[in-house]
């Protein structure tokens, strides 16, 4: 993996006045490295997910690398430690809402993109393996986050489905979470999973909006 996320997307947040560091977790840069996200799952011959799903180790696995970058940047003199934004996609997104659920000082807000593990698109397209054991992680995640977050999800995810993430985010708010769940239109010609990428028109005004009530005023420079 060349960028973690789209020079483009880059470019989106640095028009917003935000530094941007975006980390490619281990397993995925040139230096590949032991998978240390593996959730144990796989779908077998006949369609059917078997394992046992360890959901709890992956998040914690990805948090625990957002928390080592954070301590990277903290004494960078370019950074504000006290107004950070958290953005994740896929299991990304998944490790940020684990890693939000800390309420680390300085995190004023998060954004899940499609969080989610135990999907497979090509096997078995539109759905997550034990989605219920994933849920109750969330609601683990739910009970103790403070900051703002909003969770979007297109209605074409091949990798959970539409009804895996709006299970997902009720267990969260069922345990004491808050914050708003979007699922959008399908993303028109290609999997929905690249929401984050590719639907930035599905998305742009509700991420507005959110920073808008989020961000302090005077806290970013333009």
């Amino acid at each position: 993996m060349e960028n973690p996320v789209p020079l483009e997307h880059v470019r989106y947040w640095i028009k917003k006045g935000f530094a941007v560091v975006a980390p490619i977790r281990i397993g995925y840069g040139e230096l590949e490295g032991p998978d240390l996200e593996e959730v144990d799952v796989s779908i077998n011959q006949q369609g059917y997910c078997v394992g046992v799903p360890n959901y709890e180790a992956v998040a914690k696995t990805v948090a625990d690398t957002i928390e080592r970058v954070l301590q990277w940047i903290e004494p960078q003199r370019w950074a504000d430690m006290r107004h950070i934004l958290l953005e994740g996609n896929s299991v990304g997104g998944l490790g940020t809402v684990a890693f939000a659920a800390r309420n680390r000082s300085g995190v004023i807000g998060y954004l899940n993109f499609a969080g989610g593990d135990g999907g497979n698109a090509k096997i078995l397209p539109g759905n997550s393996c034990f989605a219920r054991e994933l849920a109750a992680q969330f609601a683990v995640f739910g009970r103790t986050t403070r900051v703002p977050n909003l969770w979007l999800y297109a209605e074409n995810d091949h990798y959970w489905g539409s009804t895996a993430p709006r299970f997902w985010h009720e267990a969260f708010s069922a345990a004491g979470g808050t914050g708003e769940f979007v699922e959008t239109v399908p993303l028109s010609g290609t999997d929905g999973h690249f929401l984050l990428s590719q639907g930035q028109s599905l998305w742009d005004n509700k991420v507005a909006a959110f920073l808008t009530s989020t961000i302090p005023a005077g806290a970013i420079s333009r």
